[in-house]
């Protein structure tokens, strides 16, 4: 991926942020006057926003935004199951909206500064730290989570093109390690093409794409067999490698 490539993405990431956040504050904001449904729709949004920078953060390596918006995330999963929200108390919606500016302040620091870590953005995630650990003393620890299921709502627009940039790069490496694998060096090209299998998988969670997933699974076991040679470990991989537009694993 190039120069052009990654601002482009950075630029949809901003602006898929900017969407979420301000989706957050407008639900926060109606919760105080709203009905218990409403306010049961309005958590649940805001737990998926929350969900989806987290996610978009973590791909993109801005780890401080990604470990923010999974702070506040669990703190809207307290606000679900933990809490009555027929009985709301102003206060918590004050301090979430307090998180949620903290949280668009890491974001805005970490595009600017490449997610270096500045003494506001430590500020910033002891802030949001501190409401979490506010939450739990108050209401309580939210319940693990159940086994995830395969999500089927659209992916946004930053994982779509996360997906198109970063899969035909991934598979001409795969294919430039098999062109390049020797005899001599076998043990070289399994380590990279390891590499390449973490970061398929990998990109197959992000995405919450299953199929995918299973492209990868033959590059696994193909480099963990035993007794592995040049010869097969070339014929299986440019078996794997050539399906590399799964057109059946797009994101919708």
């Amino acid at each position: 991926m190039n120069d052009d490539d990654l601002n482009e993405l950075i630029d949809a990431f901003t602006a898929e942020c900017e969407e979420f956040l301000q989706s957050m504050e407008t639900n926060l904001l109606a919760m105080e006057s709203a009905g218990l449904k409403e306010r049961q729709a309005a958590v649940k949004e805001m737990f998926r926003a929350s969900h989806s920078i987290k996610g978009a953060g973590s791909m993109l390596g801005f780890q401080n935004v990604s470990v923010a918006a999974h702070t506040l995330e669990d703190c809207f999963v307290i606000l679900r199951d933990r809490t009555d929200l027929s009985a709301l108390e102003p206060t918590t919606v004050s301090v979430l909206l307090q998180g949620v500016d903290a949280l668009k302040k890491i974001t805005i620091e970490s595009v600017q500064h490449s997610d270096v870590t500045t003494p506001d953005q430590t500020e910033n995630l002891e802030a949001i730290a501190q409401i979490h650990a506010q939450f739990e003393a108050k209401y309580g620890k939210a319940e693990p989570p159940p086994v995830p299921a395969v999500s089927q709502s659209t992916a946004p627009e930053t994982l779509k093109q996360i997906f198109e940039h970063q899969v035909p790069a991934l598979f001409n490496r795969l294919e430039t390690e098999l062109s390049q694998a020797s005899e001599a060096d076998l043990a070289t090209s399994v380590t990279a093409l390891n590499q390449v299998y973490y970061q398929l998988s990998g990109l197959a969670g992000m995405l919450q794409l299953p199929d995918f997933g299973k492209v990868a699974e033959p590059l696994r076991d193909l480099i963990d067999s035993p007794d592995l040679t040049l010869q097969r470990l070339q014929s299986e991989g440019w078996a794997i490698a050539q399906p590399s537009d799964c057109n059946r694993c797009r994101v919708k």
